[in-house]
């Protein structure tokens, strides 16, 4: 019998304080910022999130950040990482292939959205 594997998903939330760390980036993240910012430094580059970004990161990268609640509020974030197994999956099942490995910086974000 197979395991059933689905994403991990994790929900961040401080408040009153900021929080920094270290951390290998093992799988593909996908991010969304609710409230607060962060500060993630990946390949010598600066991003900085703020409510509604959007980010990416591919995995087998090490990313320093910190996060800042917001004036009397909580620093809040969604994120979802991505195993192998599950972009396979979702490969067969859509019928999409890919032309090359990933190349550039290796994480993104997309603009602000409406909350």
């Amino acid at each position: 019998m197979q395991e059933n594997k689905k994403p991990n998903i994790l929900y961040s939330c401080y408040s009153r304080k900021n929080s920094e760390g270290e951390q290998f980036i093992a799988q593909h993240n996908f991010g969304f910022m609710i409230s607060g910012s962060s500060e993630h430094f990946i390949g010598g580059e600066k991003f900085v999130f703020k409510p509604g970004d959007f980010r990416f990161f591919k995995r087998n990268q090490l990313t320093r950040w910190t996060k800042f609640p917001p004036a009397g509020g909580e620093y809040r974030s969604i994120s979802i990482s991505i195993d192998q197994d599950t972009l396979h999956s979702i490969s067969e099942e859509y019928n999409l292939t890919a032309t090359g490995p990933i190349t550039g910086r290796g994480r993104c974000y997309w603009n602000r959205i409406t909350c």
